[in-house]
């Protein structure tokens, strides 16, 4: 207990918005956490170096200074000469890497925002693990506060003799499991809590933990043609992808006009025998032998990367499907447990029972760890259920423009 209030009051809250809220709005929270977090600025920053790179590949080479000096042999005369060229490839060439630069820049975007996306679902569903951990510490801390009270008495009748000291004896170890369960629901509250102020950009988040001790998961589970059209409409990777086959073209395209021949362009002036003269020249190059295979590498990795997407497309549309299965079974399951928790307050009535003397200790001790352990596995239930949810709405917060 000292170590889960010393990580939960250790941090600092994080805005006026928060402590405001009547409500936990589990969007935003993401939100503000994933403002926070480096990991979508630094790629945004790396992007920005590859494109500035594939930009310097655009330049047009150095400008070529010659001289030459030759000296008179047998009495001829001193002769020299000097001269500026600059070279350059085909003149498409450079229209079509710009546009293969903006393609690609645009792709690199979408790439980003797919990232972002997946770094949203990791924040929420460490939110979901917190607020499940929070209650099964609730759940456990109140089964040992009522052994620990049972034990009391017990020792005093076992003094008495009123009680064996083999009943006395069983409520001390059911204790230690009940200890047991509670300390594992701290541990897994300590690591969710360490892995927000992580995803926070290493920067407290007091309000949101205290936030997540109220809240309760409440998601509904939408018809599976909704969440097929969503990721069809708003899922980042599909536009990512259909940029980068645009730009696989007009990086081909590039490449082909390299393979063209390439031009050098210069002025030229020389002295021989008292005389000067100036001039121009103009020369080819011939690509035939550095352009080879190019073309056909950059095509190759084209259907390469149109494989992968086609197989990628696959894949999301088989995990919303499954996503969209197990989230139903376990509603089912989770509405049968309902019926049960919700009406009646079991631990309230065992209690009642045991102080009307309508049960004996090991019948109420049997009874008390039953009840709490449905609760705790009503609780995981609960919990998968949302992970599935969250899985499944990853793209809703652009579909609300949040």
């Amino acid at each position: 207990m000292n170590k889960s209030a010393i990580l939960l009051f250790s941090f600092i809250g994080i805005g006026h918005f928060l402590s405001a809220a009547s409500s936990v709005d589990i969007d935003s929270l993401v939100s503000l956490i994933s403002a926070n977090n480096g990991s979508f600025p630094q790629e945004q920053a790396s992007n920005a170096a590859i494109i500035q790179s594939m930009k310097t590949e655009n330049n047009l080479p150095d400008p070529e200074v010659d001289f030459s000096h030759v000296w008179k042999q047998k009495g001829a005369g001193t002769k020299y000469d000097f001269g500026v060229s600059q070279s350059f490839d085909w003149p498409g060439t450079y229209s079509a890497r710009n546009k293969a630069v903006r393609t690609t820049a645009l792709a690199m975007d979408y790439k980003s925002l797919q990232n972002l996306c997946d770094l949203r679902l990791k924040i929420k569903q460490t939110l979901f693990e917190a607020i499940n951990s929070h209650r099964k510490i609730s759940l456990y801390g109140e089964a040992l506060a009522t052994v620990d009270s049972l034990i009391r008495i017990v020792e005093r009748n076992v003094e008495k003799r009123e009680v064996s000291v083999l009943d006395a004896n069983r409520l001390r170890i059911e204790r230690i499991g009940f200890a047991t369960k509670y300390n594992e629901a701290s541990v897994a509250y300590n690591d969710a809590c360490n892995r927000l102020v992580e995803f926070n950009g290493g920067k407290p988040c007091e309000d949101i933990l205290k936030l997540m001790e109220r809240e309760e998961f409440s998601m509904s589970l939408r018809p599976l043609a909704e969440y097929l059209e969503e990721c069809a409409v708003f899922d980042p990777r599909l536009s990512y992808n259909s940029m980068m086959s645009q730009a696989y073209g007009d990086q081909a395209k590039a490449v082909r006009n390299s393979t063209l021949p390439g031009f050098s362009v210069g002025y030229k002036h020389v002295y021989e025998l008292g005389d000067r003269f100036n001039g121009f020249s103009v020369a080819m190059s011939l690509p035939f032998f550095s352009g080879k295979g190019k073309r056909k590498a950059k095509e190759m990795e084209a259907e390469a990367f149109r494989l992968e997407s086609e197989l990628g497309d696959i894949e999301v549309n088989t995990r919303i499907v499954n996503e969209h299965s197990r989230a139903g079974v376990l509603k089912k399951q989770i509405d049968e447990y309902s019926a049960i928790f919700d009406k009646e307050d079991h631990i309230r009535l065992l209690n009642r029972a045991f102080e009307a003397r309508q049960l004996r200790i090991a019948d109420y001790l049997s009874d008390l760890i039953y009840f709490t352990d449905a609760k705790s596995d009503f609780y995981d239930l609960e919990y998968q259920y949302a992970l599935q949810l969250a899985s499944l709405n990853r793209f809703e917060w652009l579909a609300e423009g949040k």
